[in-house]
């Protein structure tokens, strides 16, 4: 029973340290993904920021201005809608793929309690 008992713990440390593995695998994912999206966003922001400049620099009345003004919210905004979908998709991701590696670890663990207690009544 001895034995048993140490390959039971052998396999649930096993099954944690994949776990944490696979979490630490998630995280490294999930922070690559947010680094390059939030960059990508920054400069769409930039460039947005350039061309409004640019379109600044060409004004000659104030309804030119305004119309910049507007054509120049308008993009950011739509920039800023399509930049927080994707993180939230990014997000989604994460969590479904969190949610996994909890109920593997889950699983695990209620296996490995079951076979001790089993050990135990022998």
């Amino acid at each position: 029973m001895q034995n048993q008992m140490i390959e039971l713990m052998k396999q649930y440390n096993e099954g944690i340290l994949a776990s944490v593995q696979s979490l630490a695998e998630l995280n490294m994912k999930t922070f690559e993904k947010m680094s390059s999206a939030q960059a990508e966003a920054l400069n769409a922001y930039a460039e947005s920021a350039s061309a409004h400049i640019d379109a600044m620099s060409k004004v000659g009345d104030l309804k030119q201005l305004m119309e910049a003004q507007a054509a120049f919210g308008q993009t950011c905004n739509e920039k800023l809608v399509g930049n927080l979908r994707e993180f939230t998709k990014l997000f989604n991701e994460a969590r479904a793929e969190l949610e996994s590696i909890s109920e593997k670890a889950v699983a695990n663990v209620t296996e490995n309690v079951a076979k001790a207690g089993e050990l135990l009544k022998e």
